[in-house]
């Protein structure tokens, strides 16, 4: 019973741990992984701190199709850069209970850097 009891602790530590470590530590890794491509120029950025956060609005070109794109990532301390929102569309690795947070930031976030 004991050695199944930590196994399990064993594994939820480990699950929970994924999120983190997986989380990009540059904004042009989080903008390289929500675009899966590393060929990417950001253009411009824009810093905003929202209720106590860190959000960024990035205009960005795809190098290999000249495709120019708009994302909004959070930073989260200690962990990294999460993207939220890209190409008008909030991003599916955001959870259902913060979505409609999403539309407020980035709605502040362009209001703030005029896109």
């Amino acid at each position: 019973m004991r050695l199944k009891l930590a196994a399990g602790l064993v594994v939820l530590s480990a699950l929970s741990a994924v999120p983190a470590l997986a989380l990009p530590k540059t904004l042009l890794g989080a903008v390289q992984k929500a675009y899966v491509t590393r060929h990417v120029h950001i253009d411009s950025l824009c810093h905003e701190p929202i209720g106590g956060r860190s959000y960024n609005l990035v205009q960005l070109t795809i190098v290999k199709n000249g495709g120019h794109r708009i994302a909004a990532f959070a930073y989260r301390p200690r962990a990294g850069w999460f993207g939220i929102w890209k190409d008008g569309k909030i991003m599916r690795t955001v959870p259902k209970g913060q979505r409609g947070r999403v539309h407020y930031v980035v709605n502040e976030l362009r209001r703030f850097c005029g896109k």
